[in-house]
């Protein structure tokens, strides 16, 4: 169980007074996030808790949380690097996070079952788009499924067709990016 806010009300969704809190990962989040990781895909395209471990390790705060209470409802991350591209080796490998990179890759944006379709994923793109204008970064980039594309092309992002870069579990990607308005 993540340790959240001891602030946050706990009131839950349908209370507009009680917005999720948005917050980076510590270590002490580890067990939540991967179990929310691990619900979100299938083995082969989770990372699994020695591979969150590590990128927690590594860069925390490219790890954004929404939290109510002390439950983590949804969180997004993933590395920095100069690369235009997101490629499978990203996953595996965190020495290729550049903190002054100018992209932001996404590997995960994942939302509990149970708070889908509230608008979470939404508010975790739209926070992490602001973040990376006001770093001076060029944008974000992910990949997602085909029936994943409306989601973030609501959100900004374009569509870039099948990824040549990714393969990741097995599976066809999309490639998206969301490019900020000063690059």
């Amino acid at each position: 169980m993540p340790i959240c806010s001891k602030d946050s009300t706990g009131a839950g969704l349908d209370n507009p007074d009680s917005l999720p809190l948005l917050r980076s990962a510590t270590l002490d989040d580890l067990a939540a996030l991967a179990s929310l990781e691990a619900r979100s895909f299938p083995p082969a395209e989770a990372a699994d808790s020695a591979r969150m471990k590590e990128r927690l390790q590594v860069f925390p705060d490219r790890f954004w949380l929404l939290c109510q209470g002390p439950e983590l409802l949804a969180y997004a991350c993933g590395l920095v690097t100069d690369s235009p591209d997101l490629t499978d080796d990203m996953y595996a490998n965190t020495r290729l996070h550049t903190p002054c990179g100018r992209w932001q890759m996404l590997f995960s944006v994942c939302t509990d079952v149970r708070f889908r379709h509230q608008g979470l994923a939404t508010r975790l793109l739209q926070e992490i788009g602001a973040q990376v204008a006001a770093e001076g970064r060029a944008g974000i980039v992910l990949t997602c499924k085909k029936g994943l594309i409306p989601l973030y092309a609501g959100a900004g992002f374009v569509d870039e067709g099948l990824s040549p870069y990714s393969s990741h579990g097995g599976v066809s990607w999309h490639q998206m990016r969301l490019v900020c308005p000063q690059a």
